[in-house]
């Protein structure tokens, strides 16, 4: 009875094994697709009208203070990356008695994780908030 018990768990244990070095094989498959330039037009009408009425935004706040420097701090902060990204906002916000900056306009979380790891080399303390659409400078 012990034997057949342990054969059937070896048994078991290696089709585990092998549907684990199976799926590592597997490649992702390719396609194409092919439509026609109106159904392009039309999708890109629809996403511009959509970022024209989003409510809200996802921005990178790299950095915020009350200290007696902040003002200059966050002045240089600001040039700094504008200099770095210039097709990308940035906004320098004074809400009494901190200073702020923010940078971008992101409608998706995930644009906004991709240059949130790229300032992050620079200011390790950027996060990604979520904010009212709205200019704040």
């Amino acid at each position: 009875m012990k034997r057949m018990l342990l054969i059937m768990l070896l048994s078991l244990f290696s089709f585990a094994a092998f549907a684990q070095q199976a799926e590592e094989k597997a490649e992702a498959p390719k396609f194409t697709v092919n439509q026609s330039e109106a159904v392009k037009k039309a999708f890109d009408r629809y996403v511009s009208a959509a970022v024209r009425e989003a409510k809200y935004v996802f921005r990178i706040r790299v950095y915020f203070s009350s200290d007696q420097d902040a003002r200059a701090t966050s002045e240089a902060i600001a040039r700094s990356i504008r200099t770095a990204y210039p097709d990308t906002p940035v906004y320098r916000v004074y809400d009494s008695p901190n200073f702020s900056v923010k940078v971008g306009d992101f409608y998706n979380r995930d644009d906004a994780n991709k240059l949130c790891k790229k300032l992050k080399v620079k200011y390790p303390v950027a996060y990604i908030i979520k904010e009212e659409k709205k200019i704040v400078e």
